[in-house]
């Protein structure tokens, strides 16, 4: 145990035992790409129309999640008329979920799916970030509710520098 004396869990997300619970996430990732997609677009669109920043380029039909292939690589795929490609490989949506059964650990997350399965294995009241972190967060709103979970209260990291009292002077 890293912290013995406190109640913190750590957790790989790719591990084996969790895909059962990560995987229905996937599984709409991959049915409903476009719904998925249309969704992240228009809170972009608000933001722009609120002058709030969009620190993610949210890029026509792009998954949010990537595929490993053997080795150690991965690719983010892209979809369009119900497949998905990547670096001249075609996948249909029921070739994907194929996958994603048998070998689960191939699937990991983007940077905006990433809070989303956190949050849906494990409930949050709060996310303590950055201003960036925040920022992205503001980004996912939609995925929140459509994914029927309640996004956490978003609170600015404090901020601060240490200096010794000689620098001080």
């Amino acid at each position: 145990k890293l912290f013995p004396e406190t109640d913190i869990l750590l957790f790989d997300p790719r591990l084996l035992n969790l895909t059962k619970y990560t995987s229905a996430v996937y599984t709409q990732c991959i049915d409903k790409a476009e719904d998925i997609h249309a969704l992240l677009r228009d809170q972009v669109k608000l933001l722009k129309e609120n002058n709030q920043p969009v620190p993610i380029s949210v890029v026509k039909n792009r998954s949010l999640f990537f595929l490993a292939t053997e080795g150690s690589n991965r690719f983010r795929l892209e979809f369009a008329n119900s497949t998905f490609t990547y670096n001249g490989s075609t996948f249909t949506k029921e070739e994907l979920q194929d996958i994603l059964k048998n070998d689960p650990k191939r699937f990991t997350s983007s940077a905006l799916l990433r809070p989303i399965l956190q949050d849906y294995l494990f409930s949050s009241l709060a996310y303590v970030g950055g201003k960036s972190e925040l920022q992205y967060h503001k980004q996912i709103t939609s995925l929140y509710k459509y994914f029927n979970l309640i996004q956490p209260q978003l609170v600015e990291r404090a901020q601060g520098t240490i200096i010794d009292q000689k620098t001080f002077k």
